[in-house]
Formats: C-alpha cells, structure tokens, sequence
C-alpha cells in the first residue's frame, strides 16, 4: 500500500509526462520550415513559416522585426497541384496596420484573377513579429497536401524569398 504524499509524487510525474509528450496525429498536418535567417538586412526578413493543414490552412510567417507603422509586405504562394508548374493560388498583403489584403488564382506564378471572394483572414502581431492567413479549404479548392512559398518586401524593395525564389517548401498532407 502507498501512502498519499507518494502516491500525489507518482500523479504529478505521470501528468508531468502526459504534458510532455508530442501531441499525437494533429500533429501530422502542421509544419515548420525555417529560413536563412539575415539573408536580407530589412526587418521583413522572414526567419519562419509554419503551414498547418487542416480544416482551414493556416500559414504563420514569423519576421526580424515588423512594426505596425512600417510599410512592406509579403505573399504566400499556394501549390495544391504538383504536377502543375507553379502556385494555383496566392494570398498577398501589406504588413502596417489597417493594410489591405486578397487572395487571387495563379498560374506559373503569374496571378491569373482579379482577387476573389472568398473567406481569407489576415493577423498581424506586431509583439511577436508574425503574420498569418487564415484561408478557407473550399478557397484553395480542398487540397489534400499544400506547399507554399513566402516572399516579404519591405518599403526599399529588398526582397526575401522563402525557401529561395520560386520554390516550395515540403508538402504538408491535410489531417
């Protein structure tokens, strides 16, 4: 028989391991990529992105520094068809407050739309450097696996490319 002060010691260290272990298939649909960080001087230079795949595609860029009164901004580049030579779709927006945003259809990376209406939200947080899309599934016309490419440029025109110029990140299959 254990006693109560031995057996909270045995509770506290199962839940300690509980919380620590990696979080099961919803993982499975959320990536991280990192990019050369310093590659471009400007405070658009993008350090991260994280794609998460699931009823929604969200995209989370992390930056060096933006700042709510600054110009800039950047795009992000949806492949939801392999086989096809370039993006299908790209979201594109400014990274100052109150900025404007859209999402247009691609092809061979040339936008082939004016933006369409669809449901797409922006967040910018300004504390944590970071900028996300949120895109409806039904927008990008319910991929199963999505790549994406990042592009951020800053009021000077320095441009950084994430991973590097026209090219994907992995695929990150839907969960």
């Amino acid at each position: 028989m254990i006693g109560l002060g031995t057996f909270r010691v045995i509770a506290v260290g199962a839940l300690a391991m509980v919380v620590s272990m990696p979080m099961a298939p919803a993982d499975a649909a959320t990536r991280l990529f990192r990019d050369a960080a310093g590659d471009v001087t400007a405070g658009t230079d993008i350090q991260r992105v994280r794609v998460h795949n699931a009823a929604r595609v969200l995209v989370t860029v992390t930056f060096r520094d933006i700042r709510g009164n600054r110009g800039g901004g950047f795009s992000v580049f949806f492949d939801t068809v392999k086989s096809r030579v370039g993006p299908e779709f790209g979201a594109s927006a400014g990274l100052a407050r109150g900025t404007d945003f859209s999402i247009v259809r691609m092809r061979r990376w040339h936008a082939t739309s004016d933006p369409i209406s669809c449901p797409l939200e922006l967040t910018n947080n300004y504390l944590e450097d970071t900028s996300t899309f949120t895109v409806a599934r039904s927008c990008l016309n319910s991929p199963g696996r999505v790549r994406v490419s990042v592009t951020s440029t800053n009021n000077r025109q320095v441009t950084d490319w994430a991973p590097a110029f026209h090219t994907f990140y992995a695929g990150v299959p839907r969960f």
